[in-house]
């Protein structure tokens, strides 16, 4: 009788000791900053603020400037636009200062570039002899969407500050679009790191980290 009463105990003191644990580690109000954002082929300066709705479940709003970085060629030059993110997370188990979720994601892109082009070689004179080409510049659309699911954890670093990561896979509904004349074919990939520019609908792999400082 002794043994049950003082296993009951423990179960009852263990239990609390663990509901107060998680009901610490998740963020009631926290600011978020990207680094992977930055070397993407579209860097944004990406920041999310998270806000804790009800005990295990937190959203998270994300957003992005696009910065003109990287442009190695005349076909992506003056990047613009943003990159916005909407996160829906639920915590899961906890331990002293790591916790787990999952999530789902749904998000949107609106991007603009110009890129630049050389026409065919036309005539100066009647019989040809000089002849001269002609560059254009030309806007190019770029529009994403899609949501992910994902799976990952809080570590507790130092203080306030936190490390935020996840994995997990993402449909994506890719569309680009131009002001390209007809007489210009769509030029293929110049390098191989190069998006590939054709409307379609796919699934990727995901992965996020993210560093987090946490407000309350």
């Amino acid at each position: 009788m002794i043994r049950t009463l003082a296993a009951l105990l423990l179960c009852f003191v263990g239990s609390g000791f663990a509901q107060g644990v998680f009901e610490d580690l998740v963020p009631k109000s926290a600011i978020k900053f990207s680094p992977l954002h930055l070397i993407n082929f579209y860097p944004t300066a990406q920041v999310a603020y998270e806000h804790q709705l009800y005990k295990s479940l937190t959203a998270q709003l994300d957003a992005g400037y696009v910065l003109p970085l990287g442009e190695r060629s005349q076909r992506f030059t003056n990047k613009r636009g943003f990159k916005s993110k909407l996160e829906f997370r639920y915590y899961l188990d906890a331990a002293e200062r790591h916790i787990n979720y999952v999530s789902v994601e749904p998000y949107y892109y609106r991007i603009n570039f110009d890129r630049w082009a050389v026409g065919a070689p036309e005539c100066i004179d009647a019989s040809c002899q000089s002849q001269f080409v002609r560059k254009y510049n030309f806007k190019m659309l770029y529009r994403e969407h899609g949501f992910s699911a994902k799976f990952g954890g809080l570590i507790y670093l130092r203080g306030a500050f936190l490390f935020d990561y996840n994995v997990g896979v993402t449909l994506r509904m890719v569309d680009y679009d131009s002001s390209l004349p007809e007489l210009f074919p769509p030029a293929r990939q110049s390098w191989i790191f190069e998006p590939n520019e054709e409307d379609r609908q796919a699934a990727a792999p995901h992965l996020g980290i993210r560093f987090v400082y946490r407000i309350k």
